[in-house]
C-alpha cells in the first residue's frame, strides 16, 4: 500500500513538471481573473497539443509493473503458509482483479477533465495560443517523445529517494512522538 501512494506521489511530480516547465516565476501565481482566462477550448487543445493523455497514458503503462511489484510480495506472504493449488489460483485470480481495479481507479479521460479548470486560471488566453503554438514546434515535440523516456528513468529514482526519506521521516516521527509522550505521561 505504501509503494502505491509513492507511486501517487511520483505521478503527481510528474504532471507537476509539465506545469512546473510553463511557470514563468519561481513564485506561486495568483489565478487570473475570470475575463482573462483561456477558454475550456484553448486548455483543451494546449493539452492536445502538448500530448497530455499520451504522456499520462505512458505513466500509466509503468504502474502496473510497480503493482505487479507489490502483488509478488503479497503472494510471497501467502505462498509461506502452504496454501493449496486452488487456494494460491483463487489468491492469483484475486491479485489480478485488485490489479485490473487499481489501474482503472481514476482513468485518464476523468484527470484530464479534472486538470482543465485548473491550468484555465492560471493561463490567459493570449499566452494559450503561445504555448499551442510552441507545443505544435517540433521541438516541442521532441521534448514530448522523449519525456517517456525520461520518466522511466527518473520515476524510479523518486520513488526510491520517497520512500527512503517517508521511511526516515516515518521513524523519527515515531521516535519524538514516543518521547513527547513519556515527557506529557512523566514516564
Amino acid at each position: 500500500m505504501k509503494k502505491i501512494k509513492l507511486i501517487a506521489v511520483a505521478l503527481l511530480c510528474a504532471a507537476g513538471l509539465c506545469v512546473l516547465g510553463m511557470a514563468q516565476s519561481p513564485v506561486l501565481m495568483k489565478p487570473l481573473p475570470k475575463e482573462q482566462q483561456a477558454t475550456d477550448e484553448q486548455i483543451v487543445k494546449l493539452l492536445d497539443s502538448m500530448r497530455i493523455e499520451d504522456q499520462m497514458a505512458s505513466i500509466m503503462d509503468m504502474l502496473p509493473m510497480v503493482v505487479k511489484q507489490q502483488m509478488q510480495s503479497q503472494r510471497e506472504a501467502l505462498s509461506s503458509r502452504q496454501l493449496t493449488p486452488e487456494q494460491e489460483e483463487q489468491v492469483e485470480k484475486f491479485l489480478q482483479r485488485r490489479l485490473e481495479k487499481t489501474l482503472n481507479l481514476y482513468p485518464i479521460e476523468e484527470i484530464i477533465a479534472d486538470i482543465v479548470p485548473v491550468y484555465q486560471k492560471f493561463i490567459s488566453r493570449e499566452d494559450a495560443d503561445v504555448i499551442i503554438e510552441f507545443y505544435r514546434t517540433p521541438a516541442a515535440q521532441r521534448l514530448i517523445d522523449s519525456q517517456p523516456a525520461m520518466a522511466q528513468e527518473y520515476l524510479p529514482l523518486l520513488m526510491a529517494r520517497m520512500e527512503t526519506r517517508v521511511k526516515a521521516f516515518t521513524e523519527e516521527t515515531s521516535r519524538e512522538a514516543q518521547a513527547l509522550l513519556k515527557e506529557l505521561l512523566g514516564m
